[in-house]
């Protein structure tokens, strides 16, 4: 038998089997996503625009309080390279704010479909100790969650970034995709 025939037969029978994920009331959830950004930057108070890549760590804990809704906390934690004219700029970027993730299928489906959006306060500084900002960053994603078990989902989200910070005027914006791992915890009986 084929490579290809094996995989297809695996498939299919991952899709019939019954996963009950644990997406209901008074469950936990943790886990994380990492992702690559890439966006447009426009610096308002020296109008000056370019590109620029980063790739970003979120871990988040929620919780469920109703039936395939959790809320909780997520941090952001990103690494960044601007590359100006005539240097070259590295900053970090750490931050830490509410989420919200709602689960469109029941909690019987393999495959599910989910959408997050989250605000967070978010602090950035340059290798350079000279540029430090402060602001709020948002997110609203999208995609399909494949759940591994009962407790465990690979998921694959696309969507929209953006931060904005007090000084400088400084605004970023943009299409986001990452991949993440989340546990699901039942609660004791």
């Amino acid at each position: 038998m084929s490579v290809r025939v094996t995989v297809l037969i695996v498939f299919l029978t991952l899709l019939q089997t019954s996963v009950k994920a644990q997406i209901t009331r008074s469950n936990w959830m943790v886990g994380g996503n990492i992702s690559y950004v890439n966006r447009n930057t426009t610096y308002a108070s020296i109008q000056s625009h370019h590109k620029d890549s980063r790739f970003d760590l979120n871990p988040k804990a929620g919780y469920f309080f109703i039936d395939k809704l959790a809320t909780g906390l997520t941090l952001n934690y990103g690494r960044l390279k601007d590359t100006y004219e005539s240097n070259t700029v590295k900053y970090w970027n750490i931050g830490i704010g509410p989420f919200v993730r709602y689960y469109f299928l029941g909690p019987d489906h393999f495959i599910n479909i989910l959408a997050e959006g989250s605000v967070a306060l978010v602090r950035s500084k340059a290798n350079n100790d000279q540029d430090v900002l402060r602001g709020t960053s948002y997110s609203l994603f999208a995609g399909p969650v494949l759940f591994v078990n009962s407790s465990v989902g690979i998921e694959f989200l696309a969507g929209y970034v953006g931060d904005k910070f007090q000084d400088g005027g400084q605004e970023n914006n943009g299409f986001k995709c990452s991949i993440g791992v989340q546990v699901h915890l039942e609660r004791d009986k």
